[in-house]
């Protein structure tokens, strides 16, 4: 059919045709993926971009004005930004549209875009555009996109003269923010100013410099770094120097390693691990961390000889990690520990029984959760565990019945009655776990009869408890017990089966009463403590036009205004810091006192970034509360501890004490952290 076609033509005919089959695929993936997590939909942004024909750049201008997510409105402008190229009859309509989005854009990635359209199709009078613009706005951003995009051209011209000269000319925070921006580009003029940034004074633009040249294999820089790492750097500087020089490691460089990682932050410890699992099979990484690096006399030394140690395996291995079980610095001995724990080394367990008598109450669980690691399954261990479960402190009698309960021991369930009956609620809340785990038909009335005092979160506890052990459920505790009169006889205990979590209601009944919802999730608890995200992203539109934060105001208010009047509460709002409504829980019984709160969820504005740790330890601090929601639409940015895993784990320890259910809403996309909190601890995890 197409033979008439020469060779040439037929193969145009042919890409063209292939590339009007692929936008039409990433068309329609683009609409059915509108309201889909940004992970998902990143990979059909990324497919548009590809496409270079007239079609698909005018389909990129479409999302760019249409797109809710900024990221996403910047990639879609960049791809249309050559659409005159391809059709001249836009030149006006893009003049216009690209100096509005140099002058006024939300941020530096989209000016840049709009200097760039001036420089790349218009030329020398884009160029002179640009540079009279930079005279008429005197403030950082319209001068920053310029000199990004001349910084930008790959060869030598005008605009790259320009370029090296105004960056000179320029404060150090411009400089560092434009060679930020120029990551992954090449050419002489860049190579320039980043040798001269190399002797700035101000550690951010010097680690940019640093980074950006080492990457290309500066001797230089990478001498420079060294140096630096021997002194006392900024925190700043730190990550910088350690990424530096895990890319060109040479002997000496693991003691810089070490010191360095000591600066802690989130991306420090996100290097940390990317070099254990790069470096840590090489030999001499792994004679150093037998060696000197486990003797060291620097804490940090030693705990990144222990990172190293950790995946090599043999005796050598195992003996170096038992010497740094006694470490001077607390994280590292429990971190070697646990190490040694995970590996089911018997020699450990003598020191660990001598721990668990004695002791701060957190160095005693330690201990047992290590020992249960080692020797669990053992009929010694465990009948520990029971022993345990009736004597104090009450902190690790909630360990012991918890090992137990997920272990299924069933020595523990002649406990049961008086773990119900106790007077702290933290007991009868393990006491209801035990009961759900370790089935047997004794414990029905026992729950049953507990299900007519109780209040609150337990009442919920015990219904789920219920309905684990018979594959029942009734509202109402009067539900139960006429079911328990007639079939109590007969019943026979069903076999445990693989419980999968049911999808939280929109709202729900109990015994007549409606009970509130927060997005979704029934709010059961009469002690709750609400942590809610306002970091700068939680301005970002939903679909209902509104912004994150406004909608979580809203869902907020309503659960206060709907509350039993039995219920206490706090609300914490964070960002960088932690902004409680007061110092401890209120009662919610007082109209007053529901008004004031609304009247504080109504004034917060979104602000900065992102501190979970810092929210979530405050509201452990409230020894009443027994259930958190924590909403939230970002990793962790700030706080003590940003790294998720490191996070999740410390607020997990924390809880072994404290029984706390921690219900999370991961807004906008999903969270791993969120949910392996919300698994971890009984509570639910949903995405908005």
């Amino acid at each position: 059919m197409l033979s008439f076609l020469s060779p040439v033509l037929l193969a145009v005919f042919l890409v063209g045709a292939a590339f009007a089959q692929d936008l039409s695929t990433v068309q329609t993936k683009l609409h059915e993926t509108r309201e889909a997590a940004f992970d998902k939909r990143q990979q059909w942004v990324e497919a548009l971009t590809k496409i270079p024909s007239k079609e698909a750049r005018e389909l990129a201008l479409t999302w760019y004005r249409n797109d809710q997510e900024h990221e996403f409105r910047v990639r879609f402008l960049e791809h249309a930004m050559l659409l005159p190229r391809l059709d001249r009859a836009r030149t006006k309509e893009f003049d216009t549209l690209m100096l509005r989005v140099l002058e006024r854009g939300e941020d530096l990635p989209l000016r840049v875009i709009g200097a760039r359209y001036f420089v790349e199709v218009h030329g020398k009078s884009g160029i002179d555009l640009c540079l009279a613009l930079t005279q008429e706005h005197k403030t950082p951003p319209v001068h920053e996109a310029v000199l990004v995009a001349f910084g930008y051209q790959p060869k030598r011209s005008r605009a790259t003269d320009i370029f090296v000269k105004n960056f000179e000319a320029s404060p150090p925070t411009v400089r560092e923010h434009v060679l930020r921006r120029l990551r992954g580009r090449s050419g002489s003029h860049i190579d320039k100013v980043r040798l001269q940034a190399l002797q700035d004074p101000y550690p951010p633009l010097k680690s940019e410099a640093i980074l950006q040249l080492a990457g290309d294999g500066s001797k230089q820089a990478l001498g420079l770094a060294r140096q630096l790492a021997d002194g006392s750097p900024k925190p700043e500087l730190a990550p910088v120097l350690f990424e530096v020089l895990t890319r060109s490691l040479r002997p000496g460089d693991l003691v810089r390693l070490g010191k360095l990682s000591g600066h802690a932050s989130l991306r420090m410890r996100r290097l940390v691990r990317a070099a254990v699992e790069d470096l840590g099979k090489r030999e001499d990484v792994r004679m150093w961390s037998l060696g000197p690096g486990r003797l060291s006399k620097n804490a940090h030394v030693r705990a990144l000889a222990l990172h190293f140690l950790e995946v090599i395996d043999g005796k050598p291995a195992d003996n170096a990690i038992y010497d740094l079980v006694s470490d001077p610095d607390q994280t590292t001995a429990r971190r070697a520990v646990f190490a040694l724990a995970r590996r089911k080394s018997k020699r450990l367990v003598g020191l660990l029984e001598k721990r668990l008598l004695k002791g701060r109450v957190e160095d005693r669980m330690d201990a047992l959760e290590a020992l249960d690691l080692i020797i669990g399954e053992t009929e010694p261990f465990q009948n520990r565990l029971v022993a345990l479960s009736q004597d104090r402190p009450v902190e690790l009698r909630l360990l012991a019945i918890q090992l137990g309960a997920k272990r299924g021991l069933r020595g523990l369930m002649p406990q049961l009655p008086r773990m119900l009956a106790h007077n702290d609620w933290r007991v009868r809340a393990a006491g209801i776990q035990l009961a759900r785990l370790v089935r047997e038909k004794s414990s029905v009335p026992l729950l049953l009869a507990m299900l007519r005092k109780e209040r609150g979160r337990l009442v919920d506890d015990i219904k789920k408890a219920l309905s684990s052990l018979t594959r029942l459920y009734f509202a109402t505790p009067g539900g139960w017990n006429t079911w328990w009169l007639k079939e109590r006889t007969a019943f026979v205990l069903p076999p445990a089966e693989g419980e999968k979590p049911k999808p939280a209601a929109r709202s729900q009944r109990e015994g007549g009463t409606t009970v509130a919802t927060f997005y979704g999730i029934p709010v059961v608890s009469e002690r709750v403590i609400y942590c809610m995200d306002i970091s700068g992203s939680m301005t970002k539109l939903v679909g209902t036009g509104l912004t994150r934060l406004k909608v979580a105001k809203e869902s907020l208010k309503r659960v206060f205004k709907r509350a039993p009047k039995s219920s206490h509460a706090n609300v914490l709002f964070f960002h960088g810091q932690v902004k409680p409504f007061a110092h401890k829980m209120v009662s919610l019984r007082s109209p007053k006192k529901v008004a004031d709160l609304i009247a504080f969820v109504d004034k917060q504005r979104a602000l900065g970034e992102t501190n979970i740790y810092g929210a979530l330890m405050r509201a452990m601090e409230e020894k009443l509360a027994d259930t958190i929601y924590l909403l939230s639409d970002g990793e962790p940015s700030a706080g003590e501890i940003q790294d998720p895993e490191d996070l999740a784990e410390e607020i997990l320890r924390h809880n072994r004490s404290r029984r706390i259910v921690i219900n999370c809403i991961a807004i906008g996309q999903k969270s791993p952290l969120l949910q392996q909190l919300a698994r971890e601890t009984g509570g639910t995890y949903v995405v908005h």
